[in-house]
């Protein structure tokens, strides 16, 4: 049985740490492949280590990140150490023929070990926009897929076609991140049902934002976006579900704005499906997106979404999404949100996302590399 070890920093609320659930729950009993999770961080009270814990495979975390007041580079460096005398020490005694890394942090973290232990099969799933990473931080992704051999698993053919070019590699992979869009769909409730459950009224204008506060999902434009939607329609809410370190600046934000009393900020939910159940419009203003899981859970709800240039279009998959120039104004953000129909054309259905169908593909890469990799040992 092949052993495959997925590696990553932290179990949090994230788009990466969704993917991995799944493949470990679709691939927990399968008898050519045996999965093992590896976590650089500690064991934290969140939702998606529960899950975790009930499937059929071994899970390992190493709290090896220092909770200390030094200077940002140094604790890096303290930590790199630690972190790679754990990793070797956890991938001799497990002896994978494969890792799948995840993460920039993570490979950054990990890739010295792992190449020293000789692994005979290496791959890294492309979470981010390529063009994120540049100066050392693309010498790295250089190094590893060029140096290390590792194999780049992109989640979108846009995203491939950037990566190839910005990267320099050839060989890779192209894997969508997988939706249970049939457990989404039996979760569905009526509009004036989910906006009980946040307070709303029935006539409010409510538009849904779904992602970790961070600046590169731009919620400070959406803010702004919302201030001129409220000029319009009074009776709007602006709901955004999520934590980061952007919160306080938010709020600060949206009290500036005199919006305090219609923008909610709900922090992490459980139910997201509630919280598009509950919406006029979902929005996504992030400057890029490897591929929106938002954006492909809302469709599955039936909801209108607007989204950003940086928002791929290969993850539209039904006619009721907006798609915006890159340059385009508050004013036309504002108005294609109220009232738009401007809608994007679909090339890509519910079936290229199906989570059972992605873990099935990625088994697939995993037995092919490896039957090669044997062949050309012989």
């Amino acid at each position: 049985m092949l052993k495959v070890v997925h590696i990553i920093s932290d179990i949090d609320h994230g788009g990466a740490q969704k993917i991995i659930i799944n493949y470990l729950q679709d691939l927990q009993y399968d008898k050519k492949i045996k999965l093992y999770l590896l976590v650089l961080g500690p064991k934290i009270n969140h939702e998606y280590n529960k899950i975790i814990e009930k499937c059929n495979v071994e899970v390992t975390y190493l709290d090896s990140f220092i909770n200390l007041s030094i200077p940002w580079f140094f604790k890096r460096i303290a930590e790199k150490i630690i972190i790679n005398k754990r990793v070797n020490k956890y991938l001799k005694a497990i002896n994978p023929e494969i890792v799948h890394i995840h993460l920039y942090g993570t490979l950054f973290l990990t890739i010295n070990s792992i190449h020293k232990c000789r692994i005979p099969l290496k791959f890294y799933t492309l979470h981010s926009d390529p063009l994120r990473f540049n100066n050392y931080k693309l010498k790295v992704l250089k190094d590893s897929f060029s140096k290390f051999g590792v194999i780049p698993i992109c989640v979108t053919e846009e995203q491939a076609i950037v990566a190839k070019k910005h990267y320099g590699f050839k060989r890779y992979e192209i894997v969508h991140n997988g939706v249970d869009f049939k457990n989404i769909k039996s979760r569905i409730i009526s509009q004036n049902e989910a906006r009980k459950l946040f307070g709303l009224e029935k006539n409010d204008f409510v538009i849904s934002a779904v992602g970790r506060l961070t600046p590169i999902k731009r919620y400070d434009l959406l803010i702004k976006i919302f201030s001129k939607v409220m000029s319009i329609l009074p009776d709007a809410k602006l709901l955004i579900a999520g934590s980061g370190n952007e919160l306080d600046k938010l709020k600060e934000l949206a009290n500036s704005l005199g919006l305090a009393n219609s923008v909610l900020f709900l922090g992490e939910i459980k139910n997201t499906v509630e919280l598009y159940c509950a919406s006029n419009v979902v929005a996504i203003t992030s400057e890029s997106e490897s591929a929106s899981l938002v954006l492909l859970e809302a469709q599955a709800c039936g909801i209108k979404c607007v989204i950003s240039d940086g928002t791929p279009t290969e993850s539209i998959i039904t006619n009721k999404v907006i798609k915006m120039r890159k340059d385009a104004s508050i004013d036309e953000w504002a108005s294609e949100i109220i009232n738009g129909n401007n809608y994007s054309k679909n090339k890509y259905s519910f079936k290229d996302y199906d989570e059972y169908l992605m873990s099935a593909k990625i088994k697939e890469i995993y037995l092919k590399y490896w039957e090669a990799y044997k062949n050309d040992k012989e």
